[in-house]
């Protein structure tokens, strides 16, 4: 299994064990642990997301006319091509991509500050929520900027740029 797939199975069978434990205990102030690590785990996998978008973007950038020459294969680094047309596509991706995941880290979090909002007794159970609400929306402004603008986390230089300022020929 790779990171990203692990964060999400790990936050998904947090997520189910701890609200498995609050259907049976009525102990709803536990699900204030959901937010705090749902959040935390999201921006992990966000984190790794752009690290591997930014590797991506190097590949195709600094060793794709490298690899080129080498295999004599034009279309060598293909792939990184496509994922990029994909990554202009906002509605696909914020509704292909962005939703399964923000619903994997996000809604659980959300749905928890909710429930546990009625169990709240006394100052430090507010100020934990509010500690909470603040990671989710952190959590949700990150994941927003990543989905909607991707290049502002993985900038790309374009390829006519390179190839203009480093004196090739654009082939």
């Amino acid at each position: 299994m790779d990171t990203k797939g692990g964060l999400v199975a790990l936050n998904l069978t947090a997520l189910g064990s701890v609200t498995g434990y609050v259907l049976v205990s009525q102990a709803y102030l536990i699900l204030l642990a959901v937010p705090f690590f749902s959040t935390l785990l999201g921006l992990l996998w966000l984190d790794h997301a752009v690290v591997v978008g930014k590797l991506g973007a190097y590949l195709g950038e600094e060793l794709r006319d490298e690899l080129t020459m080498v295999t004599g294969n034009p279309r060598m680094m293909g792939w990184e091509e496509r994922a990029w047309k994909f990554e202009e596509l906002r509605f696909q991706r914020f509704v292909l991509f962005g939703l399964p995941i923000f619903g994997a880290f996000g809604g659980g979090a959300l749905a928890a500050l909710f429930v546990a909002w009625g169990a709240l007794r006394s100052n430090g159970h507010y100020a934990l929520w509010v500690v909470d609400a603040f990671l989710l929306l952190v959590y949700a402004i990150s994941a927003g900027v990543f989905l909607l603008h991707p290049n502002a986390l993985i900038p790309r230089r374009h390829r006519a740029q390179k190839t203009k300022l480093s004196g090739g020929n654009g082939a």
